[in-house]
């Protein structure tokens, strides 16, 4: 891709549940503090993710680093499960892919270590913010997906997320859209030589504009 982007890739096991989400806030805090990185991706192995359109049309590096930001696919009063006190969880963005700013994440590794862990990464993130006070961001409807979309070359182009898509069509997806990318020739910019750093959540080691409301 004509990315002039730095990126890095971590895999992260899948630890037991009732560790995950602490396993994961250390994680992302240690990793982007070291890396100096300005956004972390939080993505799934079974993920369609689009780099070129989320670097070129959501975190805009011709523009300044967004602070205290934190998007994805938005669920808002979602029922709680036994774990949580109130009613339904806060709003938090679906756990397959989000994206945050690398300041985000010492915030949400402080406010783990001093409120109730729940089992659910995707929603303890949602829990954590709202005792930051910090409201998710709100991204283009559609851009990020929490379901399966049928792959077409147009309408994934402009898409950052997809789930449900196992290693062959993710491939097979990629190479089309690194074709098209190589094809329009274009520099998009840097993140003053700061990387944007994915977390994928690895289940098998051997698998690689209005806001929603």
């Amino acid at each position: 891709m004509f990315l002039n982007v730095d990126y890095l890739v971590r895999q992260l096991l899948r630890p037991e549940l009732p560790v995950r989400a602490t396993y994961f806030t250390g994680h992302i805090w240690k990793n982007a503090g070291q890396l100096r990185a300005s956004y972390v991706v939080k993505i799934d192995d079974d993920m369609f993710l689009n780099v070129d359109y989320l670097v070129r049309q959501l975190l805009r590096p011709e523009l300044p680093v967004h602070a205290t930001y934190f998007t994805g696919h938005i669920w808002k009063n979602a029922g709680q499960l036994r774990v949580y006190p109130n009613d339904t969880y806060p709003p938090y963005c679906s756990g397959p892919g989000y994206v945050f700013s690398a300041d985000m994440a010492k915030k949400i590794y402080d406010i783990a270590q001093v409120i109730r862990v729940i089992p659910m990464e995707d929603a303890f993130m949602g829990i954590c913010l709202y005792e930051l006070h910090i409201a998710p961001t709100a991204s283009p409807c559609g851009i990020f997906n929490g379901h399966r979309i049928n792959y077409n070359r147009c309408q994934f182009n402009k898409l950052i997320t997809v789930h449900h898509y196992g290693i062959t069509e993710l491939r097979t997806s990629m190479r089309v859209l690194d074709f098209i990318v190589s094809c329009m020739h274009t520099n998009f910019g840097s993140l003053d030589s700061t990387q944007l750093l994915g977390f994928p959540l690895y289940k098998d080691l051997k698998k690689l504009k209005r806001p929603c409301l």
